[in-house]
């Protein structure tokens, strides 16, 4: 029998260190599947297969720049569409742990947060936590009020019921917890458990201990080996928390794509792109199968809690593709009338993305030089104007 919406809650009980649905002890083990990274054809096959690998919950964020391309015009269709995965995720009977990030509640105050309030859990939807701002200790501001100001956000838009809660680094806990908002930590199976959850102690005393991205492999650089993580170490780790009463959210559990232009970076030192792929070796492959590490963790979660029932999923279909011809047509810039057939936006200065209302990709500047440089001459560009990467060509020859 279904409950009613006034008589669901899930809260955390503080006297015995442990979450309660409904009353009753619970403890989530969640897998994060992003939904923008997924093609919403395929969204029901990746959640019944993370259901039948033992998981009840799915934690995801929700890109703000990914449905607001540019302020105050937003776009909730196909892929986008946000209701329809939680839809997805009810009807593979999972429960959701949403992060909507710092930016969506600065920008999307009055667009997403009511959109979410019906599908919280109290209300009779499957969202039961959701996260503030993410990892924001492992910023040197340590703004307080900032963070204050977004909780007192997203409690006058969500109400007092729904647990809220921050996600930090062991380095981040001091800078990212604060004091009404549920503390939870973030390491992977070669960290010491031990030590990083008796540090989330000082934060969060009583409660359930929580890795909210216990990591079962790790992201892909250009021109970089495939990063791996060994599934002895993944499943010992997993086994440790979980004989702890932990409850855990492991990050990735099908990482999918960065279709287009949506490819991130780091900066350590130096420009490190990630790669168009997001597999991220995950118990879910980019292509939708299940690999050893999905069995082995299913192996892992059926000693603490019921695996649900069912055939258990197969490889996704392939296309045998065959070989594939490139044939040079001409270089970019003999195709500009056919990408640009409005020719180009003239300007005094260069514009920027955001002028032009171009969101990401590429854009191309071109000016006539008006004197003969005949000596090697330094191209300089002011305030450290390019903070991606440019290609410079004089009369169409690259520098």
């Amino acid at each position: 029998l279904l409950l009613q919406a006034d008589t669901r809650s899930f809260v955390v009980d503080r006297d015995h260190d442990r979450f309660l649905l409904d009353g009753v002890p619970f403890r989530y083990v969640s897998g994060s599947l992003h939904y923008f990274r997924v093609p919403r054809v395929l969204w029901a096959d990746r959640l019944y297969k993370m259901r039948l690998s033992g998981l009840n919950a799915i934690q995801f964020y929700v890109p703000w720049n990914y449905h607001e391309p540019e302020p105050g015009v937003y776009n909730f269709n196909g892929s986008r569409d946000l209701i329809a995965f939680l839809n997805e995720a009810a009807k593979a009977n999972m429960f959701v742990i949403l992060r909507p990030g710092p930016y969506i509640c600065a920008e999307w105050d009055m667009v997403l947060l009511p959109k979410i309030h019906p599908w919280l859990y109290h209300n009779g939807g499957n969202i039961i936590s959701i996260q503030v701002e993410n990892e924001y200790g492992s910023y040197k501001a340590c703004d307080v009020i900032y963070l204050r100001h977004l909780a007192g956000l997203f409690r006058a838009l969500l109400g007092d019921q729904i647990l809220l809660f921050t996600t930090d680094g062991p380095e981040g806990l001091k800078c990212g917890s604060l004091k009404g908002l549920y503390t939870t930590v973030d390491f992977g199976p070669a960290d010491n458990m031990t030590k990083i959850f008796a540090l989330l102690r000082k934060y969060e005393p009583h409660g359930p201990l929580v890795n909210s991205e216990y990591y079962t492999g790790w992201l892909d650089y250009w021109g970089q080996n495939h990063s791996t993580r060994g599934i002895p170490a993944v499943t010992r780790g997993l086994e440790k928390m979980l004989k702890l009463g932990a409850s855990v959210n492991m990050y990735m559990f099908h990482g999918g794509t960065n279709f287009g232009y949506w490819n991130g970076a780091d900066e350590k030192g130096r420009f490190l792109p990630i790669t168009t792929s997001y597999d991220y070796d995950a118990p879910i492959s980019e292509a939708g199968d299940p690999t050893p590490k999905f069995f082995a963790l299913r192996n892992s979660i059926s000693k603490f809690q019921e695996i649900p029932l069912g055939p258990l999923p197969p490889p996704s279909p392939k296309m045998m593709l065959g070989p594939l011809t490139l044939n040079l047509d001409g270089d970019l810039l003999a195709f500009l009338d056919f990408l640009c057939p409005h020719g180009p936006i003239r300007s005094i200065l260069p514009m920027t993305f955001e002028a032009v209302k171009q969101d990401h990709g590429f854009m191309l500047y071109r000016t006539y030089l008006t004197q003969t440089i005949f000596e090697p001459t330094l191209f300089w560009v002011p305030n450290n104007g390019v903070h991606d990467r440019a290609y410079v060509m004089v009369d169409g020859v690259r520098t």
